[in-house]
């Protein structure tokens, strides 16, 4: 029988975020579908070319003070090699997931905060970092939505509302160790650091 493998987010339906809630519904959908199906729910995922490291890197890089919304916010950030496995494991042996949810994160819990902090020693950055009260993170969002590439949003700041850390561990179920997001940092920083030296002798040829 076909099944349908459905990636979803941690902590789905949950919380005031549009993005969390249209999860919620997709799952609902899923369930009530009457297919065969497995749903997948990871915390903040991590990896080459992401959109965690990679845009705090940026940002770090670029701002001269890095001002953050939500700093307390709690994520247990899991490798997306991981997420990847799991879901092989699923397709490779069928019954291992038919009709089931995996939550699945990391196994550190951080902030928000200590996660910048991390990717800024990691990344050899001295920017400060001034967490906002929720007020002024709620204005730094809607802001930030007017800007290129809108590098925060409204929802973002909902988002990190609600924590993104799990209480059962698909990872144990599926027989996965998942990777700490420490150890990973100075791989994922490596192009940034790279650029940055060759920013360096090219501004020395000139």
């Amino acid at each position: 029988m076909n099944r349908l493998h459905q990636m979803s987010a941690l902590k789905a339906g949950q919380g005031l975020s549009l993005y969390l809630k249209s999860r919620g519904q997709t799952e609902a959908r899923v369930r009530q579908s009457g297919l065969d199906w497995t749903l997948y729910q990871p915390s903040a995922m991590f990896g080459e070319g992401d959109g965690l490291v990679g845009r705090f890197a940026r940002l770090l890089r670029q701002l001269p003070v890095l001002p953050l919304a939500r700093a307390r916010a709690r994520l247990a950030p899991t490798w997306v090699g991981d997420v990847a496995d799991a879901i092989a494991r699923c397709v490779r042996t069928p019954a291992l997931g038919r009709q089931r949810c995996f939550e699945l994160y990391g196994p550190d819990v951080f902030s928000l905060g200590e996660i910048v902090h991390l990717i800024r020693t990691a990344s050899g950055y001295r920017t400060p970092i001034l967490a906002l009260p929720d007020g002024l993170g709620r204005l730094q969002a809607q802001l930030a939505e007017l800007l290129p590439g809108k590098p925060f949003s409204l929802d973002n700041f909902r988002s990190l509302r609600t924590d993104s850390v799990g209480k059962h561990d698909g990872y144990a179920v599926l027989g996965i160790t998942p990777q700490g997001f420490v150890p990973w940092l100075p791989r994922l920083l490596a192009g940034s650091i790279r650029q940055r030296r060759l920013s360096a002798a090219r501004s020395l040829r000139r």
